[in-house]
């Protein structure tokens, strides 16, 4: 488990502050940078209280942590539950996420496999407890996201990190029912590792998840999810919806994980003085005048400031130096790897063995660069198709709004709401079916202008009768 830091304190009169060999200690691991620095002893100018001098570890030399149990709830309608399946089983190359690493992808864990999510889904609601059909835009899906602080993870074996994972699922299962969960994937290849769970929201035989999802629920789903498993882990609860107005998209949370990475990165550049105004007296200067303890501490701040941004700099030099550790740890079993076949080579391999190694793996490599020009025409291909279904819906969208301005006794909102309708259901049919209904749409076209033809010649006719 990641630390956060921990402060070492000791009081020194300033007085009879000296580096000599029995303070050295004291100063490790920055003695070195310490050294540089020597008060001078005081000499009847200024008195110091008692000044206590905070060092701070680097966080992976221990210490305790306390990040946050992160449980979010987001709320899906038919039309973007195939994007979530393609996002949670990594089907597609993502191109809205920079944080997939694919070389990192292998490392996912699939708790609940969920083949197609619409078919699974389709099955939940064939068993509700209704006459009435769903409404085209009603939530059929909800997404609970578990994860917490990068910090939480980063020294944390996989092992326990999916022990987290699986008592949080076994959480969400209890609390929603265990016959709702669709899929449980955790993924790994991204900058943090974190857990969706989607899941049908239906209660009682009725799909209902603006009943069950409710601001107390979600509110009581924070508490809850950080007293029942986080607080295991040593995490705390977020924030209240009253303390905080509204939760961050997940870009919007990206965003501020990495802006406050660089406030405190720029915090450990520019530390605070290690003197208030607090730790020293009024000090007599002349005769008259004494000087006020906030011009004592800022005169000492400046002597001090040497040692303050060496400390400074060390701090962040082991944050950096604690992260690489914890990148080789993640990286070893793959060095582990890499070192047997660096031992083959090593112990020797024939001339005869090392040509055959060697046109292998030419092989491979022509076999490579085939699926890379496969895999790069495929994704022409779907691009294509994507433009394609595009001009197709551009082009049923304007044969409905066509259709249905010949439609007499249809309102603005009316005509909008049907032509919503029409698209939404030409949308969830395969491609024969939405031929078929194009066509009757169009004949339903045709149709309406014959009848204008008619009614325009029967109400010329008589007027040209008299005429005559």
């Amino acid at each position: 488990m990641k630390t956060q830091p921990s402060r070492c304190r000791k009081k020194i009169e300033l007085a009879q502050l000296s580096l000599d060999a029995s303070r050295e200690s004291f100063f490790s691991p920055w003695w070195p940078l310490a050294s540089a620095f020597q008060p001078r002893r005081a000499k009847g100018l200024y008195e110091v209280k008692s000044t206590e001098y905070t060092f701070l570890q680097s966080p992976y030399l221990g210490g305790p942590s306390m990040s946050y149990a992160i449980v979010r709830v987001q709320k899906f309608k038919a039309s973007a539950v195939r994007g979530i399946q393609f996002h949670n089983r990594r089907e597609k190359d993502s191109r809205t996420n920079p944080d997939i690493d694919k070389s990192r992808t292998p490392q996912n864990v699939t708790l609940i496999d969920c083949p197609d999510y619409r078919a699974a889904i389709a099955d939940r609601l064939s068993t509700l407890k209704t006459s009435r059909a769903v409404r085209k835009d009603a939530v059929v899906m909800a997404q609970v996201l578990v994860t917490s602080g990068p910090e939480f993870f980063r020294d944390m074996p996989q092992e326990k990190q999916q022990a987290f994972f699986r008592q949080s699922l076994d959480f969400i299962a209890n609390r929603y029912g265990k016959e709702n969960i669709l899929s449980a994937v955790i993924h790994m290849d991204e900058k943090t590792p974190h857990m969706h769970v989607d899941l049908t929201p239906i209660r009682d035989g009725r799909l209902t998840a603006k009943a069950i999802f409710t601001r107390a629920e979600l509110g009581n789903l924070q508490t809850d999810f950080a007293r029942d498993v986080g607080q295991q882990y040593g995490l705390k609860r977020g924030e209240s919806r009253e303390e905080k107005q509204r939760h961050l998209s997940t870009a919007e949370y990206k965003l501020k994980a990495r802006r406050d990475e660089l406030e405190k990165n720029a915090a450990d550049l520019q530390p605070a003085p290690l003197l208030k105004a607090d730790d020293v007296v009024p000090q007599k200067v002349g005769l008259l005048k004494k000087e006020e303890p906030a011009a004592v501490a800022a005169r000492l701040n400046d002597k001090l400031a040497p040692l303050r941004d060496a400390m400074a700099q060390v701090r962040l030099l082991q944050s950096r130096v604690g992260k690489l550790e914890a990148e080789q740890e993640r990286q070893r079993p793959e060095l582990d790897r890499l070192k047997q076949y660096r031992k083959i080579f090593r112990e020797g391999l024939t001339n005869e063995q090392q040509r055959a190694l060697w046109d292998a793996a030419n092989a491979y490599r022509a076999q490579n660069k085939e699926q890379e020009e496969k895999e790069r025409q495929e994704a022409l291909e779907r691009e294509k198709r994507e433009r394609e279904r595009k001009a197709r819906r551009e082009g049923a969208a304007a044969t409905f709004d066509r259709y249905l301005r010949g439609v007499p006794g249809l309102s603005l909102a009316q005509r909008k709401e049907r032509h919503k309708e029409a698209m939404s259901e030409w949308d969830q049919q395969p491609p024969e079916i939405q031929d078929a209904i194009l066509a009757k749409t169009q004949q339903r076209i045709e149709q309406q202008e014959q009848a204008r033809q008619q009614e325009r010649s029967r109400s010329r006719g008589p007027s040209m009768g008299m005429g005559r």
